[in-house]
């Protein structure tokens, strides 16, 4: 910083204020210091000033297994408005298991993290282990301990079920896959099925109706998922309609419909939750349920910064955005 200063002939403190991106430099003055820092070779070494600082200019973000194709859109919206804000985000998976999600903080702890946004968390415990001077965000998954910003799950189930019975459909299942990974998330979309249902007096005729399956195409762990739903689709009274707590849970059972030769829609219709890339192809064409990706990812980001940058920011607890029903070519009338 010396060498850039004496080249570009102001203070080694002017040359912090120009790397550090300080708004009050006089343009003329800013551009013989960035000449001279290019023409040196000098970068800011990011490692000294976060011990200056106690912190970095890095948004750390907490993921499940980066299998699962919901999480893609959402990872690129948050590094995006990161990077508008000033920040580069520092990403750790732990596919729902405890221990690697305690090792991912643990690392994002020692990179001096600015905040620290969920995408997926594991419980209390985990939080807990987060020091009271990082702040931190969940976005799209329920948590204690910071801000929630998530989609109205329960909503979203609501319009899923209630798009099944506006066709007819009185038998109407329901399958999640990986319940564990975000267990408060799965629990509000089947107590929205369950809702959905009592408000049509159906609740007591279809509560055999419904699994949770361990395994899924994203962890290969398919065997026990495919018997399962095969049970469900070839009971005696087995439903007209599937509603998937997924937008995976809902393929896995076009997979089973497909191999069990009932057509989709005249046979079964199937309804998702997410509307990952993958159900929008013209082969799976999946009514679903949609998230305000961007929405979510933006509010995300902002309020982290917000709470990195200022300790007395007061966001809102909890704020629900509103899920949209995408209607495609797997729902339609009720078989007579």
């Amino acid at each position: 910083m010396k060498d850039v200063a004496r080249l570009a002939e102001t203070s080694k403190a002017t040359v912090s204020n120009v790397m550090s991106g300080h708004p009050h430099v006089r343009p003329e003055t800013r551009d013989r210091v960035l000449a001279a820092a290019e023409r040196l070779g000098y970068h800011v070494n990011i490692a000294a000033r976060a011990l200056a600082q106690q912190r970095t200019e890095v948004l750390g973000l907490v993921v499940g297994g980066l299998e699962n194709p919901w999480y893609v859109p959402i990872i690129a919206r948050i590094e995006r408005h990161a990077r508008e804000h000033g920040y580069a985000v520092l990403m750790v998976s732990t596919w729902g298991d405890l221990s690697a999600q305690t090792s991912g903080i643990r690392t994002l702890i020692e990179h001096r993290v600015a905040a620290i946004i969920f995408l997926a968390a594991s419980g209390d415990a985990v939080v807990r282990a987060v020091p009271s001077e990082i702040p931190i965000v969940f976005v799209s998954v329920h948590g204690t301990g910071g801000p929630t910003i998530s989609v109205d799950d329960r909503l979203g189930a609501q319009l899923a079920v209630s798009h099944l019975l506006s066709l007819g459909h009185r038998r109407i299942g329901y399958v999640s896959v990986d319940p564990d990974a975000e267990p408060t998330t799965f629990a509000e979309r089947f107590a929205g099925y369950r809702q959905a249902l009592a408000g049509a007096g159906l609740l007591e005729e279809n509560k055999e109706l419904s699994i949770d399956a361990v395994g899924s195409i994203l962890t290969r762990e398919t065997a026990g998922t495919r018997a399962a739903i095969d049970a469900l689709l070839l009971s005696d009274r087995r439903p007209t309609a599937v509603y998937g707590a997924n937008d995976v849970a809902a393929i896995e059972v076009l997979e089973r419909a497909d191999v069990l030769g009932l057509r989709v829609p005249e046979d079964l219709s199937v309804v998702g939750f997410d509307d990952i890339g993958m159900s929008r192809l013209a082969r799976v064409s999946l009514t679903t349920v949609a998230h305000p990706v961007t929405k979510l990812a933006t509010l995300g980001v902002d309020t982290a910064v917000a709470l990195a940058t200022d300790s007395h920011a007061a966001p809102p607890p909890r704020v629900l955005l509103e899920p949209t029903l995408i209607v495609r070519s797997t729902t339609g009338p009720a078989p007579t």
